[in-house]
């Protein structure tokens, strides 16, 4: 095994976590720890996420709190793994893909998991293929979630501003997508926009700061280039 040095409390965390694993199942295949704990980039409720390969069907996720550390660990066979690089593709969230793309090779006796990391960077590199009517669909449901938070913005203001908050996520994630890109984890995504459209997250801001819902339509505007309700239609399925 090739056990990365963590500071504490997360190096007993891991060595815990890693008994676990193997005192659960008697067939684990390859073990790989990603997250930021590994990257250095530690906040202050950063847990472990271990990413386990193992064989037969069985298909679960594992959450568990080792030395104080919460630890999140899925475990999936090797088939089923590479199943979620079609889905991130086609969905523009890189959740499964960024925990084989990256991270620690604890455990590959078999360098099962090397060929996978090495596929996975592969999808990531190639990006997104998310469908044109998926984007359509998520562009209008920003869009009328905006809509709804200003359907209440007198009656309940408080609703309105949770309501408008999610439109404005989701709109980011959109922007991203729409561009090719990876859509980032939930709490790096004004911080992205940041680097690469400083004017889009300048609107954003305006809405966090002030928590005025007509902020945050201006900003949808901005993101999206559609300011409220706009006519399209699904491919007809029979």
């Amino acid at each position: 095994m090739s056990i990365p040095q963590l500071e504490p409390p997360f190096d007993r965390a891991l060595a815990d976590a890693l008994d676990y694993v193997f005192e659960i199942h008697d067939d684990v295949v390859s073990i790989n720890l990603a997250g930021s704990v590994f990257r250095g980039e530690t906040d202050p409720r950063s847990g472990l996420d271990l990413y386990v390969i193992i064989g037969g069907e069985l298909r679960h996720r594992d959450q568990r709190i080792f030395a104080g550390v919460s630890t999140e660990m899925f475990f999936n066979n090797e088939k089923r793994a590479r199943g979620y690089f079609e889905r991130d593709q086609r969905e523009g969230g890189a959740s499964a893909l960024a925990l084989m793309a990256f991270g620690h090779i604890i455990y590959d006796p078999d360098g099962v998991f090397a060929r996978l990391q090495a596929d996975a960077l592969d999808v990531m590199e190639r990006g997104p293929t998310v469908p044109e009517e998926t984007l359509t669909v998520r562009r209008y449901g920003a869009v009328d979630q905006m809509d709804n938070a200003l359907d209440v913005a007198d009656r309940d203001p408080a609703m309105a501003r949770i309501l408008a908050t999610e439109a404005v996520s989701q709109a980011i994630a959109v922007w991203f997508v729409e561009r090719g890109g990876w859509i980032p984890r939930g709490k790096d995504r004004l911080q992205e926009l940041r680097t690469v459209d400083p004017e889009a997250a300048i609107a954003v801001e305006r809405f966090v700061e002030s928590g005025s819902v007509a902020e945050a339509e201006e900003a949808i505007a901005v993101l999206l280039g559609v300011g409220g309700f706009f006519e399209w239609d699904s491919i007809p399925e029979f």
